[in-house]
């Protein structure tokens, strides 16, 4: 699937929503790009966001409001078996690592979330998906967002990350 986005503000991302600020973060430094966030609170908004609006990545909680994660994933490949999905799980195991591929999730990425590679990936994905650099520059604004909001990076040696590469044809 390659579809242009010249269009910036056309890009909605849905994410789930979480105690914790990394919802807020990406969405104080896309929105000035013309990135739409849609935050979800569940399942039951996850569908009416699906439903009711174009939706070009789902990041998603493991722990969305007390349900998990991979059911909400199993409900967005319901309504839209190519949407790409990261995932992002306090607990990274091979049997979730394998439900996620079974389920097409481009990304498992463990929380902590360092949120430079979670740009990383959502850069990648849409270069992938839809041909699209608009996330080119989001490392570099989200070190000086952190570093603005005084958000220490987390360290990477202390913090394992994984990540699930599907290869689709185009």
């Amino acid at each position: 699937m390659s579809i242009s986005l010249a269009q910036p503000n056309s890009v909605n991302i849905l994410m789930s929503n979480s105690a914790w600020a990394w919802p807020q973060a990406v969405q104080q430094i896309f929105q000035p790009r013309g990135v739409n966030t849609l935050l979800a609170e569940g399942t039951d908004d996850i569908v009416r966001i699906i439903d009711n609006s174009k939706v070009h990545l789902a990041i998603i909680d493991q722990s969305i409001d007390n349900e998990n994660g991979l059911k909400a994933l199993e409900i967005i490949r319901k309504k839209d078996r190519l949407l790409p999905c990261v995932l992002l799980a306090g607990e990274v195991n091979n049997k979730l690592l394998a439900t996620a591929l079974s389920l097409h999730v481009c990304s498992v990425l463990a929380k902590p979330v360092d949120i430079v590679q979670l740009a990383e990936q959502m850069d990648r994905i849409f270069r992938k998906y839809y041909s699209s650099p608009v996330f080119a520059a989001a490392q570099n604004d989200l070190r000086e967002y952190l570093k603005n909001h005084s958000v220490p990076l987390p360290n990477k040696s202390i913090s394992s990350r994984f990540s699930i590469r599907i290869r689709r044809g185009k």
